[in-house]
C-alpha cells in the first residue's frame, strides 16, 4: 500500500487530489490546496478577531475567539460554527483569501464566519 506522505504530502489529514488510497492514516475527501501549512504562519496577520477564523496551533480545527457579553448578537454562548480542515477541502484560511482575491481584512484578523460558511459549504463554490 502507499505511504501517508504519498497519499496526503502536506500532512494535513485530507488525501491529495487523486491519491490511489487512503494511506495507513485514512485521509479523507480530496486536497483543493496542496501545500497548507499547519499551523497557518500568515493569518492572522494582527490578531484573531472575534468571529474569524485560523488555524492558529496543530490540531487541524479553526480557531475563532468568541464574542463577549450577553446581547443579542452573542446570546452569551460564544461561536455557533466550528470548521475543520476537512471541512474546508484541505485548505486554510490563507489560501481562502489567496484564491477568491479577499482583503486585507481578512489577512489581518482570520477568515470571517461568511467565507468560512461558503468556502465548507458542500454545495456551495467555494469564493462568496
Amino acid at each position: 500500500g502507499c505511504s501517508d506522505a504519498q497519499v496526503d504530502e502536506d500532512g494535513d489529514g485530507v488525501c491529495d487530489p487523486n491519491a490511489p488510497s487512503g494511506g495507513p492514516s485514512g485521509c479523507i475527501d480530496s486536497d483543493e490546496c496542496p501545500g497548507t501549512t499547519i499551523p497557518e504562519s500568515k493569518v492572522p496577520s494582527v490578531k484573531l478577531g472575534r468571529n474569524r477564523w485560523a488555524l492558529v496551533d496543530g490540531d487541524g480545527m479553526f480557531d475563532t475567539k468568541s464574542p463577549k457579553g450577553k446581547g443579542p448578537r452573542s446570546k452569551g454562548k460564544g461561536p455557533h460554527h466550528s470548521f475543520s480542515i476537512t471541512d474546508t477541502h484541505g485548505c486554510s484560511c490563507e489560501q481562502i483569501i489567496n484564491t477568491c482575491g479577499y482583503g486585507k481584512g481578512h489577512k489581518k484578523f482570520g477568515c470571517s464566519n461568511s467565507v468560512m460558511k461558503a468556502w465548507s459549504d458542500p454545495a456551495g463554490s467555494y469564493c462568496k
